[in-house]
């Protein structure tokens, strides 16, 4: 037990996304594990919260049954703010923390027992924009099926991924979507039909489902998703994550 322990943090490797609107995010690997993924907590239309997740199976039972094992530490900064750690027992983050700034940058870092700190993991949170979309994160599994991050199976082929308005404002042509893109984290890019209830299969093409088949499981690619008005401006960007999980949603 004691050998695991030290485990959790040395040459620790973290993949952390923050899932909602107008959020960037930050991913920082190295050669060891456990991995985590940050989720978003919201109330149905705003982010109350962001969630680490532990999306290595094999360690992710040993932290729920040990729950002194390990100690999560959040940094807080604000611009013209020194940065401020809270360290807590607790893996999510309530949106209190941050709530009212314009731009927060979020450090997310963990410590063990024998006082061994990871390295630390940011994520900047932006405004709240004028979208949600109904998905932010998809996981596959080895059969090639699609799920959301709920356990929702999903088509790939037919299932919408609507937008969802949050804000009056998107009635005037300003703040009305006519087009949009998508990068992968390999700088490849595409442009996708925008309407307000597109397709899954034109953010990700089966081509990007193929490609993390082929990887390594508990991969991650991170898409950002660009909606544009008429005349070429940048509306809002969403963060969006495709998760290789062999036995999903069965748990070993």
């Amino acid at each position: 037990m004691k050998t695991i322990h030290r485990k959790l943090s040395t040459s620790t490797i973290f993949v952390l996304l923050l899932l909602s609107p107008s959020l960037a995010f930050s991913q920082t690997t190295g050669n060891g594990s456990p991995r985590f993924i940050l989720q978003k907590m919201t109330d149905g239309t705003t982010v109350c919260g962001i969630k680490a997740s532990c999306i290595d199976t094999r360690y992710e039972e040993f932290i729920r049954e040990n729950p002194g094992a390990i100690t999560y530490q959040w940094g807080i900064k604000t611009e013209g703010q020194p940065l401020t750690w809270i360290q807590t027992g607790n893996p999510e983050l309530d949106a209190t923390r941050f709530e009212g700034k314009e731009y927060v940058t979020v450090y997310f870092r963990i410590t063990d027992t024998e006082g061994n700190t990871t390295s630390p993991i940011y994520i900047r949170v932006a405004g709240s924009g004028f979208y949600n979309l109904q998905f932010y994160t998809f996981i596959v599994n080895r059969q090639g099926e699609l799920y959301s991050d709920q356990g929702e199976l999903l088509s790939h082929q037919y299932t919408t991924m609507p937008l969802i308005s949050r804000d009056p404002a998107t009635a005037q042509a300003r703040w009305s979507p006519v087009a949009g893109k998508v990068i992968n984290d390999k700088n490849e890019e595409w442009d996708i039909p925008c309407t307000r209830n597109g397709y899954i299969r034109d953010i990700l093409p089966a081509t990007e489902i193929e490609q993390i088949l082929s990887s390594p499981a508990y991969t991650a690619t991170l898409y950002r998703l660009t909606l544009l008005n008429y005349s070429g401006e940048i509306i809002q960007e969403f963060p969006i994550t495709l998760l290789c999980k062999p036995d999903f949603p069965e748990q070993p």
